[in-house]
């Protein structure tokens, strides 16, 4: 029997009703740290966009940052297919994990998901696996799903993976897991699929405003200058609490397996310029990549 997978965060970390959902999601449209617009999807697809770097926090707090990289998304026009790529906050599950469920569910109805390009994947790469357990509690590719939602309804599969980590050196576990073979799976995949990829991640934790600009400045630096490999050694040599570490660096390798440029910085803000404490902020930021010469 297929499965769907049911929303965790719904009711904490966006509205669980549909109307109140979509009211918000525009509102992060909108908003004055926002693109300032609602996008309108064309009917036809020009697909420049390669990807995305966007958050996963609540989205009183990181949704106008996701929106500027949704924006772009929906102006590219409607996707074949969404890898989502997010990091396991739970500790659950294999390493590299392919939600089985045949969809996912949210307020907004349900989001199918590309069974036939998980399976191909895992018999391209057995690196990665099927595994729902890793996928049962995990906020950080939920919530991008009701953005797809809000843009395209139910007519751009996703390919949900969680990647975790297996030691608290985001280099090592990055060598460890062959991230740069799983991402030259990832480019095959989406060469032949024309698909998108997002990579989710926040930036600093509950550092101070000033400490959190420093640090998520070094790990942005080494994004947009394509450089995987510096924005894991920072993370580990300055301590930087970047939830996400190994799946951006994931999307920067396929980026430079695709012949991709440097991605573009759209938007940096912190909890700090939503809610005005100083204090103990959070990072979030929305970068685009463009597709290269080999995608």
């Amino acid at each position: 029997m297929a499965s769907i997978r049911r929303p965790t965060v719904a009711g904490t970390f966006y509205h669980d009703s549909a109307a109140a959902l979509r009211q918000q999601i525009e509102a992060c449209f909108t908003h004055p740290l926002g693109p300032g617009r609602t996008p309108q999807v064309p009917a036809e697809r020009s697909g420049r966009l390669l990807g995305l770097v966007s958050p996963h926090a609540g989205f009183i707090y990181s949704g106008p940052a996701a929106a500027w990289g949704y924006a772009a998304l929906a102006d590219d026009g409607r996707p074949p297919l969404v890898v989502l790529l997010g990091p396991s906050h739970t500790g659950l599950g294999a390493s590299l994990a392919i939600s089985a469920a045949s969809a996912w569910a949210t307020p907004l109805g349900e989001i199918p998901v590309a069974g036939d390009a998980a399976r191909a994947l895992v018999a391209a790469d057995g690196a990665f696996a099927l595994d729902d357990l890793a996928h049962q509690m995990e906020h950080s590719l939920e919530v991008q799903a009701p953005f797809l939602q809000f843009l395209f309804g139910d007519a751009a599969p996703i390919l949900p993976i969680v990647i975790r980590a297996g030691s608290a050196s985001a280099a090592r576990s990055a060598q460890a897991l062959g991230l740069d073979d799983r991402a030259a799976s990832l480019a095959a995949l989406l060469r032949d699929t024309g698909g998108v990829i997002i990579a989710s991640t926040d930036l600093s934790h509950f550092e101070t405003q000033a400490v959190a600009n420093l640090k998520d400045r070094v790990v942005l630096d080494a994004m947009t200058a394509l450089d995987p490999e510096g924005m894991l050694r920072a993370v580990d040599a300055q301590d930087i609490s970047m939830c996400g570490s190994l799946p951006v660096a994931a999307l920067l390798l396929v980026a430079r397996h695709l012949d991709a440029p440097a991605p573009n910085l759209l938007h940096y803000h912190t909890s700090g310029d939503i809610a005005g404490g100083r204090d103990q902020v959070v990072g979030y930021a929305s970068l685009t990549f463009a597709r290269g010469g080999s995608a």
